[in-house]
């Protein structure tokens, strides 16, 4: 497959409703026999009052959670991952999501809802923070780890509430439910590495995906 090719493999950029389903066969061969693999990460939201809220939900690219993601491809410059995928609608609800990359750095940045204008909310995922991932490894899954994340909330004018702001974002490892979730549907691609994605500081690195 050619660069461009896992760029857009990677991104995930189409319209439409989430897939949630595993890796497609092909995806799964072109893990097994090229510099592809598949990253799995977590999300979690809780509210000031202990309350999850499920990331997730209505499986559409304004969600609760927005998810950008970059890297050698779009020059470190991340973009919104409007057709997320998920690898069971259990998964889903509990925040697990995962997208099928070249080996390489790769740059996460979340956001709470959209409440604006879409050029503008996309524009602000390169304005965030942004979370590293160094996926270079002969693993064919990499486990970027759990994002946890302590939210405040607004009411909605016809009530129900949005989340309005991230208060605080903790990393957490929790292989053992990743290792779970890759044996019972993506039981093909054997060994999982666990590289938990950092908090990025200072110029972007990009590196060259390797097979």
């Amino acid at each position: 497959m050619n660069r461009c090719g896992m760029a857009l493999c990677f991104l995930l950029v189409v319209s439409g409703c989430a897939s949630t389903k595993p890796p497609s066969t092909s995806e799964v061969a072109a893990a097994q026999r090229s510099g592809q693999l598949l990253v799995l990460l977590r999300v979690a939201t809780r509210s000031s009052t202990g309350e999850s809220i499920e990331p997730f939900a209505s499986s559409l690219a304004d969600d609760n959670v927005g998810v950008a993601v970059g890297s050698f491809e779009t020059a470190g410059k991340v973009r919104q991952i409007e057709d997320m995928r998920f690898l069971s609608d259990k998964s889903r609800a509990d925040g697990w999501l995962f997208a099928v990359a070249p080996k390489g750095t790769h740059y996460f940045s979340f956001l709470p809802p959209r409440r604006t204008d879409a050029f503008s909310y996309t524009a602000k995922f390169n304005q965030v923070k942004r979370w590293r991932v160094d996926a270079s490894t002969k693993a064919k899954v990499v486990y970027a780890g759990s994002l946890f994340i302590d939210v405040d909330t607004s009411p909605l004018l016809f009530g129900g509430k949005y989340i309005s702001r991230f208060a605080r974002i903790e990393v957490r490892d929790e292989t053992n439910i990743a290792k779970t979730l890759v044996q019972r549907f993506v039981p093909n691609l054997s060994g999982i590495q666990t590289v938990l994605m950092m908090e990025h500081e200072g110029p972007i690195i990009l590196t060259t995906p390797t097979n």
